[in-house]
């Protein structure tokens, strides 16, 4: 009797190469970082928009939370949990920092500030929401898995050579 082959085995050996490995949360993150995280449906992160109500809710980065900086000084409970990972952005870095601090003196210590906020979000396709967005509607390829997959390909490799390089300038300041 002949043994045949699983049809499914060749993707699925394809599919490891594409899938990404755990994700470590850092201080401060690009947008590819998050966006890699949420293409891939990682579970146990929470994204906190820190700006005012009005630009919330004009766009913001689909599924984030209201949470502004007030609040946040206030010590005011959002529910989160300290063990979560939680990417936070603002309408600028400094907006975004100072609320990461509030987090972390309130014990929060997966805390990952999204460099360039939602500008930056926008500029690599993110998806967003708002009353803003809903007038625009989805971009032709939002749906195109093929696209999407070839896109974060692109990322993924993009981040390799920013860590490369990151690697290289932090080898030249410890000599």
């Amino acid at each position: 009797m002949t043994k045949t082959s699983n049809p499914f085995s060749r993707v699925k050996q394809g599919l490891n190469s594409l899938t990404p490995a755990t994700s470590t949360v850092y201080e401060k993150s690009q947008p590819t970082d998050l966006k890699g995280r949420l293409d891939w449906g990682e579970p146990g992160l929470t994204i906190l928009d820190v700006r005012s109500r009005a630009e919330f809710d004009a766009s913001h980065i689909l599924g984030a939370m209201h949470a502004p900086v007030d609040r946040l000084q206030q010590g005011i409970n959002l529910g989160l949990e300290p063990e979560r990972d939680i990417y936070i952005y603002g309408a600028t870095d400094e907006e975004t920092a100072i609320a990461a601090g509030y987090l972390r003196s309130a014990g929060f210590y997966k805390v990952s500030e999204v460099q360039g906020g939602l500008d930056a979000w926008n500029s690599i396709g993110g998806a967003t929401e708002g009353i803003a967005v809903e007038e625009a509607g989805p971009h032709p390829d939002s749906f195109n898995v093929v696209t999407r997959l070839k896109k974060f390909e692109e990322e993924r490799k993009n981040a390799r050579a920013m860590k490369a390089v990151k690697k290289q300038q932090n080898a030249r300041v410890m000599q």
